[in-house]
């Protein structure tokens, strides 16, 4: 009998047949006891600790236990995502949404339309909407009232390359994130602070090599676009207003689609990627790699 496989040299020798060892086999005969010595260890070790197969968002939820959230940029494409997940969870409590609008019933309008667009549930007592528009310094006594806040989830950004936004994308990616910020020092239940950032911070100086995250925010790195360079200031006056105890500092980079078969709530980028199909060109090196997140 030729035997390679650990499995049929154990049944042979059980047998009282004698194999004819391949090298492979040789190896593995020495090492398969161990190999299932341990794989008994691993199974009696999961199953006295009570472990379980989590993802991500519930990882990130039982690390930072969250009640009360404060969410912007809830109807933004990764924002809406985040506020319909989160809803479904049983362990957050309540959900501020500040959404730019005339009052609250406008407000209101605008977060049913961001649950309908997946036939998702939305439950009012839950999802509070508040009224108001981040850039102006006035929101800072607006918040005030919302006293009970344990986390802030800032993902409200304008994520504009058009030169002719570059006034809007530093009043918000700047101004009002520290406006947010400043208020969110104040909160006497604040645990964690979430600052949506991107890994384009890292600025395009320094290509063909390992880009560590430590590396950023640094004013001095070439910015391509006004919308990094914001981002760039934004999380530098985050990180002077907010202790660093409580701030969780999340760069993604393009968030484009969504794995699930049905449409995603925005196109974002993924403009350019029906250029490029009707072009039949993509302007950039062919083996260069792209870091294309879907939002879910």
């Amino acid at each position: 009998y030729l035997v390679e496989s650990p499995a049929r040299l154990y049944l042979l020798q059980r047998r009282g047949k004698e194999p004819l060892l391949g090298n492979r086999a040789i190896i593995r005969q020495r090492i398969f006891p161990l190999r299932i010595f341990l794989g008994i260890c691993r199974v009696c070790f999961k199953r006295a600790l009570g472990l379980r197969k989590i993802d991500h968002k519930t990882i990130f939820i039982e690390r930072y236990i969250m009640k009360t959230i404060f969410l912007t940029g809830a109807t933004g494409f990764l924002g809406g995502e985040s506020l319909v997940s989160l809803s479904k969870d049983k362990r957050v409590e309540k959900i501020y949404c500040l959404i730019r609008a005339v009052n609250n019933e406008d407000a209101e309008k605008r977060l049913e339309k961001i649950f309908a667009f997946h036939d998702d549930y939305f439950d009012r007592k839950k999802v509070i909407p508040v009224a108001g528009d981040l850039s102006e310094e006035s929101i800072i006594d607006k918040l005030k009232s919302l006293n009970d806040v344990d986390t802030v989830i800032h993902s409200a950004a304008d994520t504009s390359f058009a030169p002719n936004h570059k006034e809007n994308i530093w009043k918000v990616n700047v101004i009002g994130a520290g406006n947010v910020a400043k208020w969110a020092a104040n909160l006497s239940r604040l645990k964690t602070f979430v600052y949506v950032g991107t890994s384009w911070i890292c600025g395009c100086d320094r290509p063909d090599r390992l880009v560590c995250e430590d590396e950023s925010p640094n004013t001095e790195y070439n910015q391509l676009r006004d919308y990094t360079r914001s981002k760039t200031a934004g999380e530098i006056n985050i990180r002077k207003t907010i202790p660093a105890n409580k701030l969780l500092v999340v760069r993604p980079s393009s968030i484009a689609g969504d794995s699930r078969s049905w449409m995603p709530r925005s196109f974002v980028i993924s403009w350019a990627f029906a250029v490029f199909d009707l072009l039949r060109l993509i302007p950039t090196e062919s083996k260069a790699g792209m870091d294309i997140i879907p939002v879910d």
